[in-house]
Protein backbone atom coordinates (compact mmCIF):
# COMPACT_ATOMS: atom_id res chain seq x y z
CA UNK A 1 0.00 0.00 0.00
CA UNK A 2 1.25 3.47 -0.91
CA UNK A 3 -0.52 6.71 0.13
CA UNK A 4 0.75 9.92 -1.42
CA UNK A 5 0.62 13.58 -0.30
CA UNK A 6 0.80 12.87 3.43
CA UNK A 7 1.99 15.52 5.88
CA UNK A 8 5.71 16.42 6.02
CA UNK A 9 8.01 14.63 8.46
CA UNK A 10 10.54 17.44 8.90
CA UNK A 11 10.77 21.14 7.94
CA UNK A 12 11.37 22.03 4.32
CA UNK A 13 9.03 19.42 2.85
CA UNK A 14 5.46 19.90 1.70
CA UNK A 15 4.34 16.27 1.73
CA UNK A 16 5.53 12.69 1.95
CA UNK A 17 4.54 9.09 1.16
CA UNK A 18 3.05 6.52 3.54
CA UNK A 19 4.10 2.91 2.97
CA UNK A 20 2.59 -0.25 4.47
CA UNK A 21 1.80 -3.89 3.63
CA UNK A 22 4.88 -4.21 1.42
CA UNK A 23 4.43 -0.83 -0.27
CA UNK A 24 7.71 0.46 -1.64
CA UNK A 25 9.41 2.93 -3.95
CA UNK A 26 12.11 1.31 -6.06
CA UNK A 27 14.46 1.70 -9.01
CA UNK A 28 15.46 -1.74 -10.26
CA UNK A 29 18.35 -0.56 -12.44
CA UNK A 30 20.11 0.91 -9.42
CA UNK A 31 21.85 4.27 -9.05
CA UNK A 32 25.47 3.76 -10.11
CA UNK A 33 27.00 4.76 -6.79
CA UNK A 34 30.41 3.24 -7.48
CA UNK A 35 32.48 0.96 -5.26
CA UNK A 36 33.62 3.35 -2.50
CA UNK A 37 31.90 5.58 0.06
CA UNK A 38 28.21 6.47 -0.19
CA UNK A 39 25.78 8.69 1.70
CA UNK A 40 22.00 8.71 2.04
CA UNK A 41 19.50 11.26 3.36
CA UNK A 42 16.00 10.14 4.31
CA UNK A 43 13.05 11.49 6.31
CA UNK A 44 11.40 8.63 8.15
CA UNK A 45 8.57 8.33 10.65
CA UNK A 46 7.61 4.86 11.86
CA UNK A 47 4.00 4.46 12.90
CA UNK A 48 4.15 1.22 14.87
CA UNK A 49 6.58 -1.00 16.74
CA UNK A 50 8.71 -3.69 15.11
CA UNK A 51 11.43 -3.89 12.44
CA UNK A 52 11.12 -1.65 9.38
CA UNK A 53 13.28 -1.95 6.22
CA UNK A 54 14.10 1.65 5.25
CA UNK A 55 16.75 1.45 2.51
CA UNK A 56 18.08 -1.33 0.27
CA UNK A 57 20.76 -0.91 -2.39
CA UNK A 58 22.61 -3.39 -4.59
CA UNK A 59 24.84 -3.23 -7.67
CA UNK A 60 27.74 -5.26 -9.09
CA UNK A 61 30.08 -3.98 -6.37
CA UNK A 62 28.19 -4.41 -3.10
CA UNK A 63 24.85 -4.42 -1.28
CA UNK A 64 23.67 -2.16 1.52
CA UNK A 65 20.74 -2.30 3.93
CA UNK A 66 19.40 0.06 6.59
CA UNK A 67 16.54 -0.84 8.98
CA UNK A 68 14.95 0.92 11.93
CA UNK A 69 13.39 -0.95 14.83
CA UNK A 70 10.90 0.87 17.04
CA UNK A 71 10.70 -0.15 20.69
CA UNK A 72 9.14 1.55 23.75
CA UNK A 73 12.33 3.29 24.90
CA UNK A 74 14.25 3.92 21.69
CA UNK A 75 14.68 3.33 17.98
CA UNK A 76 17.51 1.04 16.90
CA UNK A 77 19.36 1.24 13.59
CA UNK A 78 20.50 -1.93 11.78
CA UNK A 79 23.14 -1.62 9.05
CA UNK A 80 24.41 -4.23 6.54
CA UNK A 81 27.21 -4.12 3.97
CA UNK A 82 27.78 -7.00 1.57
CA UNK A 83 30.65 -7.55 -0.87
CA UNK A 84 30.24 -10.71 -2.89
CA UNK A 85 29.28 -13.40 -0.39
CA UNK A 86 30.89 -11.60 2.57
CA UNK A 87 28.58 -9.63 4.84
CA UNK A 88 29.18 -7.21 7.69
CA UNK A 89 26.56 -6.03 10.15
CA UNK A 90 26.22 -3.50 12.96
CA UNK A 91 23.58 -1.93 15.16
CA UNK A 92 23.21 1.23 17.23
CA UNK A 93 20.58 2.91 19.38
CA UNK A 94 19.22 6.23 18.09
CA UNK A 95 17.02 8.75 19.89
CA UNK A 96 13.45 7.85 20.81
CA UNK A 97 11.92 10.66 18.75
CA UNK A 98 9.65 9.18 16.10
CA UNK A 99 10.05 11.68 13.24
CA UNK A 100 13.63 11.74 11.96
CA UNK A 101 15.71 13.32 9.22
CA UNK A 102 18.71 11.02 8.92
CA UNK A 103 22.04 11.25 7.16
CA UNK A 104 23.56 7.77 6.81
CA UNK A 105 27.17 7.72 5.56
CA UNK A 106 29.03 4.50 4.75
CA UNK A 107 32.82 4.35 4.86
CA UNK A 108 33.14 1.27 2.70
CA UNK A 109 36.79 0.31 3.25
CA UNK A 110 36.72 0.93 7.00
CA UNK A 111 33.31 -0.78 7.20
CA UNK A 112 31.92 2.00 9.39
CA UNK A 113 28.48 3.62 9.14
CA UNK A 114 27.97 7.15 10.47
CA UNK A 115 24.38 8.03 11.39
CA UNK A 116 23.35 11.63 12.13
CA UNK A 117 19.91 12.84 13.17
CA UNK A 118 19.45 16.37 11.86
CA UNK A 119 15.74 17.03 12.60
CA UNK A 120 15.44 20.16 14.78
CA UNK A 121 14.04 18.41 17.86
CA UNK A 122 15.13 15.71 20.23
CA UNK A 123 18.73 15.06 21.30
CA UNK A 124 21.51 15.72 18.81
CA UNK A 125 22.48 12.17 17.89
CA UNK A 126 25.55 11.01 15.97
CA UNK A 127 26.43 7.34 16.01
CA UNK A 128 29.44 5.54 14.56
CA UNK A 129 28.60 1.90 13.82
CA UNK A 130 31.45 -0.56 13.26
CA UNK A 131 30.36 -3.38 10.98
CA UNK A 132 31.53 -6.87 11.87
CA UNK A 133 31.12 -10.22 10.06
CA UNK A 134 27.52 -11.33 10.33
CA UNK A 135 24.48 -12.74 8.59
CA UNK A 136 23.62 -11.16 5.27
CA UNK A 137 20.42 -9.72 3.88
CA UNK A 138 17.88 -11.80 2.01
CA UNK A 139 18.03 -10.37 -1.52
CA UNK A 140 14.31 -9.78 -2.12
CA UNK A 141 14.92 -6.60 -4.14
CA UNK A 142 16.88 -5.28 -7.13
CA UNK A 143 18.66 -1.96 -7.47
CA UNK A 144 17.51 0.68 -5.00
CA UNK A 145 14.43 0.36 -2.79
CA UNK A 146 12.77 2.43 -0.07
CA UNK A 147 10.40 0.52 2.22
CA UNK A 148 8.98 -2.82 1.22
CA UNK A 149 8.88 -6.20 2.92
CA UNK A 150 11.61 -7.57 5.17
CA UNK A 151 13.41 -10.67 3.96
CA UNK A 152 14.95 -11.20 7.40
CA UNK A 153 11.87 -10.93 9.66
CA UNK A 154 8.92 -12.81 8.13
CA UNK A 155 5.71 -10.79 8.03
CA UNK A 156 7.39 -7.45 8.70
CA UNK A 157 7.47 -4.52 6.26
CA UNK A 158 8.00 -0.79 6.43
CA UNK A 159 4.96 0.82 8.08
CA UNK A 160 5.13 4.56 8.22
CA UNK A 161 6.05 7.56 6.12
CA UNK A 162 9.15 8.51 4.14
CA UNK A 163 10.29 11.57 2.20
CA UNK A 164 13.33 13.50 0.94
CA UNK A 165 15.27 10.38 -0.06
CA UNK A 166 18.63 11.21 -1.64
CA UNK A 167 21.71 9.09 -2.45
CA UNK A 168 25.29 10.34 -3.07
CA UNK A 169 28.30 8.52 -4.52
CA UNK A 170 30.60 10.04 -1.89
CA UNK A 171 30.90 10.68 1.82
CA UNK A 172 29.22 13.97 2.71
CA UNK A 173 31.71 16.05 4.68
CA UNK A 174 31.07 17.95 7.90
CA UNK A 175 30.34 21.24 6.12
CA UNK A 176 27.68 19.65 3.91
CA UNK A 177 26.16 17.91 6.92
CA UNK A 178 25.87 21.20 8.78
CA UNK A 179 24.35 22.83 5.70
CA UNK A 180 21.64 20.18 5.64
CA UNK A 181 21.14 20.58 9.38
CA UNK A 182 20.73 24.34 9.00
CA UNK A 183 18.34 23.87 6.08
CA UNK A 184 16.18 21.70 8.36
CA UNK A 185 15.51 24.51 10.83
CA UNK A 186 11.93 25.86 10.81
CA UNK A 187 11.09 29.52 10.26
CA UNK A 188 9.17 29.39 13.56
CA UNK A 189 10.46 27.01 16.27
CA UNK A 190 6.89 26.67 17.55
CA UNK A 191 6.05 24.70 14.39
CA UNK A 192 8.11 21.66 15.39
CA UNK A 193 7.75 19.37 18.40
CA UNK A 194 9.63 20.02 21.60
CA UNK A 195 9.88 16.23 22.13
CA UNK A 196 8.64 15.68 25.65
CA UNK A 197 7.78 11.97 26.07
CA UNK A 198 5.93 12.83 29.27
CA UNK A 199 3.52 15.22 27.50
CA UNK A 200 0.93 12.46 27.07
CA UNK A 201 -0.11 9.63 29.38
CA UNK A 202 -2.37 6.63 28.73
CA UNK A 203 -5.45 8.61 29.77
CA UNK A 204 -4.65 11.36 27.27
CA UNK A 205 -3.97 8.82 24.54
CA UNK A 206 -7.33 7.12 25.12
CA UNK A 207 -9.05 10.52 25.15
CA UNK A 208 -7.49 11.36 21.79
CA UNK A 209 -8.54 8.02 20.26
CA UNK A 210 -12.10 8.42 21.56
CA UNK A 211 -12.26 11.94 20.12
CA UNK A 212 -10.85 10.72 16.81
CA UNK A 213 -13.51 8.01 16.55
CA UNK A 214 -16.19 10.60 17.28
CA UNK A 215 -14.87 12.91 14.55
CA UNK A 216 -14.98 10.03 12.05
CA UNK A 217 -18.59 9.22 13.03
CA UNK A 218 -19.64 12.84 12.56
CA UNK A 219 -17.92 13.12 9.21
CA UNK A 220 -19.32 9.82 7.92
CA UNK A 221 -22.83 10.88 8.98
CA UNK A 222 -22.45 14.02 6.86
CA UNK A 223 -24.57 16.12 9.19
CA UNK A 224 -24.64 17.54 12.72
CA UNK A 225 -27.63 18.36 14.87
CA UNK A 226 -27.47 21.35 17.23
CA UNK A 227 -26.12 19.29 20.12
CA UNK A 228 -23.43 17.70 17.93
CA UNK A 229 -22.49 21.07 16.47
CA UNK A 230 -21.82 22.44 19.93
CA UNK A 231 -19.98 19.27 20.99
CA UNK A 232 -17.77 19.50 17.89
CA UNK A 233 -16.78 23.06 18.84
CA UNK A 234 -15.66 21.92 22.30
CA UNK A 235 -13.68 19.01 20.85
CA UNK A 236 -12.03 21.29 18.27
CA UNK A 237 -11.15 23.77 21.00
CA UNK A 238 -9.41 21.06 23.05
CA UNK A 239 -7.49 19.84 19.98
CA UNK A 240 -6.44 23.30 18.74
CA UNK A 241 -6.09 25.76 21.64
CA UNK A 242 -4.32 26.37 24.95
CA UNK A 243 -1.87 23.43 25.12
CA UNK A 244 -3.72 21.58 22.35
CA UNK A 245 -4.23 17.85 22.61
CA UNK A 246 -2.75 17.45 19.11
CA UNK A 247 0.34 19.39 20.18
CA UNK A 248 0.68 17.11 23.21
CA UNK A 249 0.78 14.10 20.90
CA UNK A 250 3.28 15.86 18.62
CA UNK A 251 5.58 16.64 21.56
CA UNK A 252 5.15 13.19 23.13
CA UNK A 253 6.07 11.26 19.98
CA UNK A 254 8.46 13.76 18.44
CA UNK A 255 6.37 13.98 15.28
CA UNK A 256 5.62 17.16 13.33
CA UNK A 257 2.02 18.37 13.45
CA UNK A 258 0.49 19.62 10.19
CA UNK A 259 -2.96 20.56 8.93
CA UNK A 260 -4.48 20.44 5.44
CA UNK A 261 -4.01 23.69 3.58
CA UNK A 262 -7.47 25.02 2.63
CA UNK A 263 -6.21 28.37 1.36
CA UNK A 264 -6.80 29.52 -2.19
CA UNK A 265 -4.07 31.27 -4.13
CA UNK A 266 -2.96 34.60 -2.67
CA UNK A 267 -3.75 36.43 -5.91
CA UNK A 268 -7.33 35.15 -5.92
CA UNK A 269 -7.79 35.92 -2.24
CA UNK A 270 -6.60 39.50 -2.72
CA UNK A 271 -8.93 40.07 -5.68
CA UNK A 272 -11.98 38.65 -3.90
CA UNK A 273 -11.29 40.68 -0.77
CA UNK A 274 -11.00 43.85 -2.88
CA UNK A 275 -14.50 43.21 -4.24
CA UNK A 276 -15.87 42.63 -0.70
CA UNK A 277 -18.32 39.73 -1.20
CA UNK A 278 -21.26 39.28 1.14
CA UNK A 279 -19.94 35.83 1.99
CA UNK A 280 -16.82 33.88 1.11
CA UNK A 281 -16.17 30.44 2.54
CA UNK A 282 -12.92 28.42 2.45
CA UNK A 283 -12.25 25.43 0.26
CA UNK A 284 -13.56 22.20 1.74
CA UNK A 285 -10.85 20.12 0.04
CA UNK A 286 -7.08 20.45 -0.07
CA UNK A 287 -4.60 19.56 -2.78
CA UNK A 288 -2.06 17.82 -0.60
CA UNK A 289 -0.15 20.78 0.82
CA UNK A 290 0.06 21.24 4.57
CA UNK A 291 0.44 24.09 7.04
CA UNK A 292 1.44 24.27 10.73
CA UNK A 293 -1.04 24.75 13.56
CA UNK A 294 -0.23 28.47 13.92
CA UNK A 295 -1.12 29.08 10.26
CA UNK A 296 -4.22 26.90 10.23
CA UNK A 297 -5.77 28.58 13.28
CA UNK A 298 -5.53 31.99 11.60
CA UNK A 299 -6.69 30.86 8.15
CA UNK A 300 -9.99 31.96 6.66
CA UNK A 301 -13.12 30.18 7.89
CA UNK A 302 -15.33 32.74 6.16
CA UNK A 303 -15.46 36.38 5.02
CA UNK A 304 -18.33 38.59 6.18
CA UNK A 305 -18.84 41.38 3.66
CA UNK A 306 -21.22 43.54 5.72
CA UNK A 307 -18.77 43.73 8.60
CA UNK A 308 -15.72 43.64 6.30
CA UNK A 309 -14.37 40.95 8.61
CA UNK A 310 -12.30 37.79 8.17
CA UNK A 311 -13.51 35.03 10.48
CA UNK A 312 -10.56 32.73 11.17
CA UNK A 313 -10.86 29.12 12.27
CA UNK A 314 -9.85 30.32 15.72
CA UNK A 315 -12.71 32.85 15.80
CA UNK A 316 -15.16 30.36 14.29
CA UNK A 317 -14.49 27.69 16.93
CA UNK A 318 -14.67 30.18 19.79
CA UNK A 319 -17.87 31.70 18.39
CA UNK A 320 -19.70 28.36 18.36
CA UNK A 321 -18.19 27.30 21.68
CA UNK A 322 -18.54 30.57 23.60
CA UNK A 323 -21.54 32.26 21.97
CA UNK A 324 -23.80 29.40 20.81
CA UNK A 325 -23.51 27.11 23.80
CA UNK A 326 -20.62 24.75 23.05
CA UNK A 327 -18.85 25.77 26.25
CA UNK A 328 -21.24 28.42 27.57
CA UNK A 329 -24.07 30.54 26.14
CA UNK A 330 -23.61 34.29 25.74
CA UNK A 331 -26.19 35.96 23.45
CA UNK A 332 -25.81 39.49 24.87
CA UNK A 333 -22.16 40.43 24.51
CA UNK A 334 -21.78 39.70 20.79
CA UNK A 335 -19.73 41.85 18.43
CA UNK A 336 -21.15 43.02 15.13
CA UNK A 337 -19.49 40.24 13.10
CA UNK A 338 -20.76 37.66 15.58
CA UNK A 339 -24.32 38.90 15.19
CA UNK A 340 -23.94 38.83 11.42
CA UNK A 341 -22.50 35.34 11.52
CA UNK A 342 -25.36 34.11 13.68
CA UNK A 343 -27.88 35.59 11.22
CA UNK A 344 -25.98 34.14 8.26
CA UNK A 345 -25.98 30.71 9.89
CA UNK A 346 -29.77 30.80 10.22
CA UNK A 347 -30.39 31.85 6.62
CA UNK A 348 -27.83 29.97 4.50
CA UNK A 349 -27.74 26.32 3.48
CA UNK A 350 -25.21 24.34 1.42
CA UNK A 351 -26.52 21.18 -0.20
CA UNK A 352 -29.52 21.27 2.10
CA UNK A 353 -27.42 21.51 5.27
CA UNK A 354 -27.14 24.68 7.38
CA UNK A 355 -24.05 26.69 6.54
CA UNK A 356 -22.77 26.48 10.11
CA UNK A 357 -22.96 22.69 9.99
CA UNK A 358 -21.13 22.46 6.65
CA UNK A 359 -18.39 24.74 7.90
CA UNK A 360 -17.99 22.70 11.07
CA UNK A 361 -17.85 19.49 9.00
CA UNK A 362 -15.01 21.05 6.98
CA UNK A 363 -13.17 21.62 10.25
CA UNK A 364 -14.00 18.07 11.42
CA UNK A 365 -12.50 16.65 8.24
CA UNK A 366 -9.41 18.83 8.64
CA UNK A 367 -8.84 17.51 12.17
CA UNK A 368 -9.16 13.91 10.93
CA UNK A 369 -6.71 14.59 8.09
CA UNK A 370 -4.25 16.19 10.51
CA UNK A 371 -4.34 13.24 12.90
CA UNK A 372 -3.98 10.75 10.04
CA UNK A 373 -1.58 12.65 7.80
CA UNK A 374 0.79 13.49 10.68
CA UNK A 375 0.83 9.84 11.79
CA UNK A 376 -0.54 10.63 15.25
CA UNK A 377 -3.61 8.37 14.98
CA UNK A 378 -1.49 5.36 14.02
CA UNK A 379 1.05 6.04 16.78
CA UNK A 380 -1.66 6.39 19.43
CA UNK A 381 -3.32 3.15 18.31
CA UNK A 382 0.03 1.37 18.57
CA UNK A 383 0.18 2.47 22.20
CA UNK A 384 3.93 3.08 22.60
Amino acid sequence: MIEYAQAPIAPGSQRCVRLADGGRVEREEGLGLGATDVSFIVDTQLECSGRHPVLRYADEHRAFGFDLERRPADITAHVWLGTGSVWSYGTSILSATTGKRLVVRLQARARVALIDEIQPWGPSTRQSVSLSPGDGLVRNWKGFRVGGASGEVPGESYRGRVAEVAAFDRLLDADRLEAYREASLPEDPANVPTFKPEALDDEGRELFLADYRQLVRWYNAGSLDHRELRAASSLAHMWLFDYPLLQRLSDHYGAMLSFPDLRRSRALAQRVEEDKPALWSPQSEHDGDWVPLSTFREDLACWLGQSDYVVTWSAFVKFVRNKLGGGHYDPEDRKRWQRELAELARQTKIGGEPWLVETMLTLVRSLILSADGSGLAALARNGL
